[in-house]
């Protein structure tokens, strides 16, 4: 499976494997044949082996993407110029701005391992694919223009890259070719379509000789080490200076959308940091042996996965037999009729354009009003302008920096939330419908703070501003913290005089979440908190709130919650006459249970409903003290109804907050009155139901407060 995973990556991956030698030709012209052959020979073998021996992910296919190899190519005609001057480019000048190239695509790389190294792998993870989709547009735009200027060697150059065009875009959704065809790709049959028509329309040019090909390629750096502190090279390398740093963030960004596509398409696993210090690593050694980027490719990395291939067997198959085909077809390459190379360049632009983003802009076309486009659609748009206008270092630049304005600002947002109050939140102590009213009326009054995410200088500022946010009418304030994923020194700061300034405006403030908070720091500053009058600490945001609802009840004179209630006034026995009550009551069996111990546990068989007289019952998840709970239960509630109707094991455990007094009726005592008080059985079924669709109806209008949130 790993051979056929490495031949389908490296027929998938030709034509990124001769794109060095069609972009060097087309931007550079003839003198850019040979430094191009010689790169995609490079970057073909020696980097990808250089990748596999850093041990980067095998599931990852590296080959010369377009918009890397794009900002390199005119990297060095920017540099080629600066070093001509008004005269032209010529091959001394060209020559200086390959090496002066080199040495700052050398530069990126080593900025790239850099970035691995300070495991910035899940920073760059988040902003790829609006910037790498406006490059993309932006590129294949080039790439465009690029082939339009070829037709001008002649309509039949015209005619046979059109045709290659059509047949790359027609050949995959041709569903009835022949079985025998199947395993042919697009990218193999365009150019044999091209080379095909070529030879008929016009004779095709010789082979141009390529022995001795490691003899001529004295434009490399390490040929050129005599010439490194010439005085024109430091000049050049200022003028470049930004445009490695664009292509550094290309590479990184690039690579990370193939890494994004393997993890959420096939569930493969890539460490972004270690990926990082291949892929510098790797073209560390591409710039100094005068080879071109190379990234992680979707389309490659994709064919080798649906083909099997797992190992270090199809990296080794995709690279040899990439190397083979561009040495044996070689002659042929470097003598390209300008019909075929324009053939290519379509193909080229035809996979760098984002499909979904050209999606998008027909819909909009078709259907102006009805079709809705979001706003990674609009910044692709803007970067795809400015690289075509004005340059990929430009848009590049642009488009990192909208991405981050953008993140961060999310990323604040998501860190602070807002305040929200009962509306949003009810802790799971079952209340009796008067309590229920009056928590209704007043639920401005208790607000609540879920932090999350990273508390850092970049929002430590909004979070002092909250203070002044919060309901004019609240009177208690929760800060839940329990999904702070880390926090630095002014975050800490921040929300300790957050709680500071809350306490300050006669809130009582209550923390909670501090034992699952992952951020040390914070846990321990808050907990060195003072302990005053009006701050407190909950395990857990459920348990918070039921402090703040018996507050708040308390304020407002509500009754306190009965101690017991008699049996017969049980929830369970609702409708049933005295009579059929004592029936009832005649077949269970009184249980006293002390306070932390278990009425039932998760698990064990049961067939019995729990009738509660006295105390308080939580329904956990855990049998532990203080893990998270499904419901707390008061005199006059019922419990474990699930297993008395079904007779499985319990699916949660009840605990004892109190010392409890309960009858217990098990099933065979239900049985009984079947036979002897059939009524009362039925309303004792109907009474169950009745709970449970109470229960859902409360669920449902909680979630769906949350989702109108």
């Amino acid at each position: 499976m790993d051979l056929r995973g490495g031949l389908e990556a490296a027929v998938q991956t030709f034509p990124n494997s001769i794109g060095p030698l069609l972009l060097f030709a087309a931007v550079l012209g003839p003198a850019g044949v040979l430094p191009g052959l010689w790169a995609a020979l490079i970057t073909a073998s020696v980097v990808r082996l250089a990748a596999m021996v850093l041990r980067g992910s095998r599931s990852l296919i590296s080959s010369s993407r377009t918009a890397s190899l794009a900002v390199f190519t005119i990297l060095v005609l920017q540099l080629a110029r600066a070093a001509a001057g008004p005269a032209g480019i010529d091959a001394a000048a060209l020559q200086l701005g390959l090496l002066a190239a080199g040495l700052l695509f050398l530069f990126a790389s080593a900025l790239v391992v850099a970035a691995g190294l300070l495991r910035w792998g899940l920073v760059f993870k988040m902003i790829p694919t609006p910037v790498l989709s406006g490059i993309g547009i932006g590129t294949a735009l080039l790439l465009l223009w690029q082939a339009c200027l070829q037709f001008g060697a002649g309509w039949p150059h015209a005619a046979v890259a059109l045709a290659m065009f059509v047949v790359f875009v027609a050949w995959p959704l041709w569903t009835s070719r022949p079985r025998v065809l199947h395993f042919l790709g697009a990218a193999v049959v365009a150019p044999l379509v091209g080379l095909a028509l070529m030879s008929a329309l016009l004779p095709l040019p010789p082979a141009q000789p390529t022995a001795g090909l490691a003899a001529q390629v004295h434009w490399i750096p390490l040929a050129q080490l005599d010439r490194i502190l010439g005085p024109e090279l430091p000049r050049l390398l200022l003028i470049g200076l930004p445009g490695a740093l664009t292509l550094a963030l290309v590479m990184v960004l690039e690579t990370f959308y193939a890494v994004s596509l393997m993890e959420s398409r096939y569930g493969a696993k890539v460490d972004a940091n270690r990926e990082l210090v291949a892929l510098g690593g790797a073209n560390l050694l591409s710039a100094a042996l005068g080879g071109v980027p190379s990234t992680g490719t979707a389309v490659g990395s994709s064919a080798n996965w649906e083909a099997g291939g797992r190992g270090t067997v199809a990296v080794v198959t995709c690279l040899a037999l990439a190397t083979l085909a561009l040495l044996l077809l070689s002659p042929w390459l470097m003598a390209l009729p300008a019909g075929l190379m324009a053939g290519f360049l379509l193909m080229d632009a035809a996979r760098t354009a984002d499909r979904r983003w050209l999606r998008q802009a027909l819909d909009k076309l078709r259907q102006p009003r009805q079709a809705r486009l979001d706003q990674a659609f609009w910044l692709s748009a803007l970067i795809a302008a400015v690289a075509f206008t004005g340059g990929l270092t430009w848009a590049a630049f642009l488009g990192i920096c909208l991405c981050t304005l953008i993140v961060l600002r999310r990323l604040a947002h998501r860190s602070t939330a807002r305040w929200e109050g009962l509306r949003h939140h009810r802790s799971r102590r079952i209340r009796s419908a008067a309590e229920q009213h009056l928590l209704d009326e007043n639920r401005d009054e208790v607000a609540v703070l879920r932090l999350n995410g990273h508390l850092f200088f970049g929002n430590s500022v909004r979070l002092r501003q909250l203070a002044d946010e919060a309901h004019p009418q609240a009177k208690s304030a929760i800060i839940d913290v329990s999904n702070v994923q880390d926090v630095d020194t002014s975050g800490c700061e921040a929300v300790q005089g957050l709680v500071s300034e809350l306490r300050r405006q006669g809130m009582t403030v209550v923390l909670c979440g501090l034992q699952s908070c992952r951020a040390h720091e914070l846990q321990r500053g808050l907990e060195a908190l003072p302990r005053r009058p009006g701050l407190a600490q909950e395990s857990d945001l459920d348990r918070a709130l039921e402090r703040c609802e018996n507050k708040l009840l308390q304020s407002r004179g509500a009754p306190p919650s009965p101690e017991s209630t008699h049996l017969e006034h049980n929830r369970l026995l609702q409708g049933l006459s005295p009579e059929q009550a004592s029936a009832v009551l005649a077949h269970g069996r009184v249980r006293e249970v002390d306070q932390a111990q278990a009425l039932f546990q998760r698990e064990e068989p049961a067939d019995d409903v729990w009738l509660i007289e006295s105390g308080s019952v939580s329904v956990l998840t855990q049998h532990q003290p203080g893990s998270p709970r499904l419901a707390t239960f008061g005199p006059g509630h019922f419990i474990g109804e699930m297993a008395f109707l079904d007779g499985r094991p319990r699916s949660a455990t009840a605990l004892a907050d109190t010392p409890v007094r309960a009858l217990q009726l098990d099933a065979q005592a239900f049985a009984h009155l079947r036979s002897t008080h059939p009524e009362a059985a039925l309303e004792l079924a109907l009474n169950i139901a009745r709970e449970l669709s109470s229960r859902v109806r409360a669920a449902n209008l909680q979630l769906h407060a949350g989702e109108e949130d």
